[in-house]
């Protein structure tokens, strides 16, 4: 009887440490069929950009002052596009419609500014990569090593970045945080404590922040990505346990 009794609390035991362990495998796996699902999706961004289209209606409305447009990327299309290959690929509309109801942000960015589209597909206004010279924004570009101001008789002035004593890695953290600035709004429900997506810096030569962080790299060029974010929680012998998806997916058209 007590070698009964012994080996029931062992299976018990057993369980209690394996399915808290599954659980969080099975988390993982299906954070790598998400991402390569959504990273799939991302690759739509070609068939919506428009090469050489300077952009009139965000010059009409005013937003564009220092910046001479090279493509145009149709949002909407972009969109549209997107969720019809993951769609396609999830093949199943409740989890389709959950997927899509976690996508927190879809970003564009382009070289010398950013757009933001939340979880009901509102665009933002652009947001520029500025600094600040005299008092006045000085604007940066992922692409050049060039910066740019606006005189007092609203002439463009451009000079190398040192000039402005701007190195190469201090313009990449600048434009990186720019980024993480507006993005974190957009999660902030999720996550009180806000993120960080750790975008890489390829002017940053030091090992260990070679190896902290992901190859990810918005500055190589036009690119598109999403945040997605999910927290389910799971009961198990009445303990909740919470498993967390944080996914960064997307997909860069370089020289863009």
């Amino acid at each position: 009887m007590g070698r009964a009794i012994f080996l029931i609390f062992i299976v018990l035991i057993l369980i209690i440490i394996m399915v808290p362990s599954m659980l969080f495998i099975s988390n993982q796996n299906d954070r790598v069929i998400m991402k390569n699902n959504l990273n799939l999706a991302a690759k739509v961004l070609i068939n919506a950009v428009d090469k050489q289209v300077i952009n009139m209606d965000e010059l009409g409305e005013g937003y564009i002052k220092s910046i001479d447009y090279e493509i145009r990327v149709d949002r909407d299309r972009l969109l549209s596009e997107f969720y019809e290959v993951l769609f396609e690929n999830v093949l199943e509309k409740s989890w389709y419609e959950e997927i899509k109801r976690d996508i927190k942000a879809k970003i564009i960015v382009y070289n010398d500014r950013f757009y933001i589209c939340d979880n009901l597909d509102r665009w933002s206004p652009p947001y520029y990569f500025i600094d600040k010279y005299n008092g006045e924004p000085l604007y940066l570009n992922t692409m050049t090593d060039t910066a740019c101001y606006y005189d007092d008789l609203g002439d463009k002035v451009s000079s190398d970045i040192s000039f402005f004593g701007i190195s190469n890695a201090e313009k990449e953290d600048l434009i990186i945080n720019k980024l993480n600035e507006q993005i974190v709004k957009y999660v902030m429900n999720e996550f009180k404590e806000g993120i960080n997506i750790k975008i890489y810096n390829p002017h940053k030569p030091d090992g260990a922040y070679k190896a902290e962080y992901s190859r990810f790299n918005v500055l190589d060029g036009l690119t598109f990505f999403v945040v997605y974010v999910e927290n389910d929680v799971k009961s198990v012998f009445d303990n909740e346990i919470k498993l967390s998806n944080y996914q960064i997916a997307g997909y860069t058209l370089e020289d863009y």
